[in-house]
């Protein structure tokens, strides 16, 4: 039997389904592997691990946004297995592309927060051309604030904004 505690269990089961994609989920699979003494347990927690869906995370700043409203979503699916693929700083057609594509050969879905128009249309076309799943998170705000306010965004990336004084 394992001498794995439950709680590790537990820890990899529900904190980790929403972060396996991230390096310190990894860590946290390797650690436990290394510590558990039976070799069928941490496989079969891997090859469930392997069999969450996919949600990529797409941003052309620090995708915390996108990720922030994508885990609290997640919230509401408790017993899913879920492996977010976060990617920050997507500020070309060519890389949004590249993506997709990753995203289309796992049948993912993609969460999004695009704010340059042009980058946000390509990729609206590119997901529907290749039949991706796709939610854009700020693009819709974005157009009704401008039209509430009456004013244009700028259409620059946060992370490309300066910092206010003070």
């Amino acid at each position: 039997s394992c001498t794995c505690q439950s709680s590790t269990v537990t820890g990899l089961g529900n904190a980790t389904r929403a972060r396996v994609g991230t390096r310190s989920a990894r860590r946290r699979i390797a650690a436990v592997s290394t510590a558990c003494t039976d070799a069928n347990w941490v496989v079969a927690e891997l090859a469930t691990i392997m069999d969450a869906k996919v949600i990529y995370v797409v941003s052309d700043s620090t995708a915390e946004t996108a990720e922030r409203v994508t885990r609290a979503t997640l919230l509401q699916f408790p017993d899913e297995k879920v492996r977010l693929k976060i990617e920050r700083r997507v500020r070309d057609r060519r890389a949004l592309s590249a993506i997709l594509q990753q995203a289309a050969e796992a049948q993912a879905m993609v969460v999004f927060t695009l704010v340059r128009p042009e980058l946000r249309e390509h990729f609206n076309e590119e997901a529907t051309r290749l039949d991706v799943p796709h939610v854009d998170v700020i693009g819709s705000l974005l157009i009704q604030i401008a039209r509430h306010l009456e004013a244009a965004p700028v259409n620059i990336p946060s992370a490309e904004l300066p910092l206010p004084a003070g």
